[in-house]
């Protein structure tokens, strides 16, 4: 039994633990107790007497206060490890609540470490969101923490200006941040090194996760400034100390997206294909559900360029029904882009009358020029393309609208003949065999399979 005695005051307590658990509870309660009274502490148990002298109460308070920070430092870390994981699984939404609860908490307990990583990270889901208003305030947010304690220069600190420049589009200016937070890094003494991965607040696991993270990180702007050569030498040494290590996996993964990009960028579409697949693999093993959806919209771009157009447009209508939300926002409008490039890259014949632009497939650019009356007779053929029309158009309604005339097969045919030749001549890649303009018993049609993109807007002015 344990008895606390002060100012004429006691409070019984039974422990069923061990004495020597039970001792160091019963410490801690006396703490607490001499606190709130001020005075003299006696601590009896069945095997011992403890007296605590508390000459100076204040000194028992901040050890209370300091213990109760560290109990606070421990939730607020928790609540950001929280938030990263409902991140990939895609709950974007809980993800912000919870970062942004984490940031006022961590503001008002003054905790510099726990609030540069929660800012750094609610950018980047202000970045996810497309949310340029809230970029720009948790940017003047970071500016503000670093106002008032300049002298806090943590890695975080620098990863979090990194993130800032790069959500400005400030390419070079988030390289040199991401090279300041690597230095940052090798600069830590034991004891910060100790504090930020071995204890059970650490949201990495070590060291060479983060280095690998800053890594990674120079790679990809390297990437965007146009310097694949030197991205591509950095993944390569990355992937080497990251492969088969379970719990760099994560890290593993944006590396092989990476190397997917640079190979689609220098067109080599099969190694980029087999790069995102790696990538897509380890995020499901992961369950990383957010970055698996990149390496989907990966696919669809690896299946347009690759004229699999069908292919393309399954994969992008699984990232619109996965992304519904406004928190989505950047990935939606990578999906949008990607939908305007494959509706432009899947037109066999595009036909803008008004500006007088005709493409095919195999030409980008018909040099048609002022040639009126063949633009006037691809806006018949389209008009009755676009109508689903089976059975093509007739001559003598092609005369009627394209030279405004009564049909007479005397007058007419030679004429027609000669201008569906000329028109055959600029779109067809084999005249002797032709697959847009066919011939049909009674005039002529677009082949029936064709995607045809036709523009008219000159049809508001007749």
């Amino acid at each position: 039994m344990g008895r606390f005695g002060s100012a004429g005051q006691r409070l019984k307590c039974k422990f069923m633990a061990s004495p020597v658990d039970s001792l160091g509870l019963i410490s801690n309660i006396a703490v607490l107790f001499a606190v709130a009274q001020g005075g003299k502490v006696t601590v009896r148990t069945e095997s011992s007497v403890l007296h605590s002298e508390f000459v100076a109460p204040m000194q028992a308070e901040a050890s209370v206060r300091l213990e109760l920070e560290r109990v606070h430092e421990k939730e607020l870390w928790s609540d950001l490890r929280l938030a990263r994981l409902l991140a990939e699984k895609c709950e974007l939404g809980e993800s912000t609540r919870i970062t942004d609860r984490t940031i006022v908490r961590a503001r008002e307990r003054g905790v510099l470490e726990v609030l540069f990583e929660a800012l750094c990270f609610r950018l980047q889901l202000a970045g996810e969101a497309s949310d340029a208003n809230k970029v720009k305030e948790v940017a003047r947010q970071i500016d503000n923490v670093r106002a008032l304690a300049p002298e806090f220069e943590s890695p975080s600190a620098w990863y979090c200006r990194a993130a800032v420049n790069y959500a400005m589009e400030n390419v070079e200016g988030a390289l040199d941040c991401f090279r300041r937070y690597l230095k940052g890094l090798r600069q830590m003494d034991e004891r910060a090194r100790a504090r930020r991965y071995e204890t059970e607040n650490a949201i990495y696991h070590s060291k060479l996760e983060e280095v690998v993270r800053g890594w990674s990180m120079v790679a990809s702007m390297k990437m965007y400034l146009g310097r694949p050569l030197a991205a591509s030498r950095i993944v390569r040494r990355l992937l080497a100390v990251v492969s088969g290590k379970r719990e760099l996996s994560a890290l593993e993964g944006g590396l092989r997206m990476i190397q997917g990009q640079l190979a689609e960028r220098r067109g080599d579409l099969d190694r980029a294909f087999e790069h995102f697949g790696e990538a897509h693999r380890i995020y499901l093993a992961r369950h990383h559900w957010y970055y698996h959806l990149k390496a989907v919209l990966g696919y669809a771009r690896i299946a347009r360029k690759r004229e699999r157009f069908s292919e393309a447009r399954w994969y992008l209508e699984l990232l619109e029904d996965a992304t519904g939300g406004p928190e989505f926002g950047a990935m939606q409008k990578d999906i949008e882009k990607e939908r305007r490039s494959l509706d432009e890259g899947a037109v066999d014949l595009w036909v803008d009358v008004e500006r007088g632009v005709v493409r095919t497939r195999e030409s980008r650019e018909v040099p048609i020029g002022k040639q009126f009356v063949l633009l006037n007779l691809l806006d018949v053929l389209c008009e009755a393309h676009g109508k689903g029309n089976p059975t093509g158009v007739t001559k003598s309604e092609i005369i009627q609208r394209v030279w405004r005339e009564s049909y007479s097969a005397n007058a007419h045919d030679n004429k027609l003949y000669y201008n569906i030749n000329r028109l055959r001549r600029l779109l067809e890649p084999d005249v002797g065999k032709p697959k847009y303009l066919l011939n049909w018993k009674e005039g002529y049609r677009l082949a029936p399979d064709l995607n045809v993109r036709w523009i008219r807007t000159r049809e508001a002015k007749k």
